[in-house]
C-alpha cells in the first residue's frame, strides 16, 4: 500500500525519493547515524545534511529520539501535523480542507500519524503557529 502511495505522489511531482550514494560523505554519516536511530531515519538525516544549512529539507518523524537527534544535527524537523502547518503557511492547503482530512484524529482509536498530545485541530494549529511555525527545535 505505501509503495503505491509513494509512486502516485512521485508521478504527480509531489514527492521525490532520493537515496544515499555509496562512497560519499552522506554514506559515511548514514553508517554513523545507524548507531543512534533506525535505518530509514539515518538515511534521511544523512541525505538532508548533504544540503547547505539554509537549504536542508524538513525531516518529518513521530519518533522522539530521531527528532531530538535531527535537531541536534541541525536538520529542520517536524511531525505529520507540522507538515500540515507548513502547507497552510505556504498556501498549499486550505484550513477547512486540512480540518476535514484530519477529523479522524479526533477519535481516540485513531493514532496513525497523530501527534502524541493531540488537542484537536484548532487548538493544535494555534499552538504550533504560536511556538514554532510548524518546526521543532
Amino acid at each position: 500500500m505505501l509503495a503505491g502511495d509513494v509512486a502516485a505522489l512521485e508521478t504527480r511531482g509531489l514527492l521525490a525519493v532520493r537515496q544515499v550514494v555509496q562512497r560519499t560523505e552522506a554514506m559515511q554519516r548514514y553508517r554513523e547515524f545507524q548507531r543512534v536511530v533506525d535505518k530509514g531515519e539515518a538515511e534521511a538525516l544523512a541525505w538532508a545534511l548533504s544540503h547547505p544549512a539554509g537549504e536542508r529539507p524538513v525531516f518529518c518523524t513521530r519518533d522522539e529520539g530521531a527528532r531530538r537527534f535531527a535537531i541536534e544535527s541541525g536538520v529542520p524537523t517536524t511531525d505529520t501535523f507540522g507538515v500540515v502547518v507548513l502547507a497552510l503557511q505556504c498556501g498549499g492547503l486550505e484550513v477547512d480542507t486540512a480540518r476535514a482530512l484530519l477529523a479522524p484524529w479526533d477519535s481516540p482509536s485513531q493514532q496513525r500519524g497523530k501527534p502524541a498530545a493531540w488537542r484537536g485541530f484548532s487548538a493544535e494549529l494555534a499552538h504550533r503557529q504560536a511556538i514554532d511555525g510548524g518546526l521543532f527545535g
